[in-house]
């Protein structure tokens, strides 16, 4: 939700949609429902693999469509969802391979940190 936030002044200054696609949300429900009747480790298998073909790559192509000295602010947002996504990668991959922690490079990035559980 930190990225979306993040990202949304953005998306409004370029007079880009904010709005789900037409059928997005079931789409997006019926493939978290596919997706959580995995196992946790090929859960997060399908996640990264997601991140890699769809996410990663939009974010990329937004950083190289904006420049730092023409517009620093679009530069610094396009920065840091790539920067997400590549945490977003790294915990997937960590989760898989059974790291400690997976999910330390995503709480790095985060701005208001959510308290860890007891």
């Amino acid at each position: 939700t930190e990225g979306r936030a993040i990202l949304r002044p953005l998306l409004m200054r370029f007079g880009l949609s904010m709005v789900h696609e037409a059928g997005g949300p079931e789409a997006g429900a019926a493939a978290s429902a596919q997706m959580n009747s995995l196992p946790w480790a090929e859960r997060f298998g399908a996640m990264r693999d997601l991140v890699t073909a769809h996410y990663l790559p939009r974010y990329e192509e937004l950083a190289s469509l904006v420049s730092a000295d023409e517009d620093p602010e679009a530069a610094r947002i396009a920065a840091f969802m790539g920067g997400h996504e590549r945490a977003l990668l790294t915990l997937a991959e960590n989760v898989v391979a059974g790291v400690d922690d997976p999910a330390a490079p995503v709480v790095r990035l985060l701005h208001f940190p959510l308290p860890r559980p007891a």
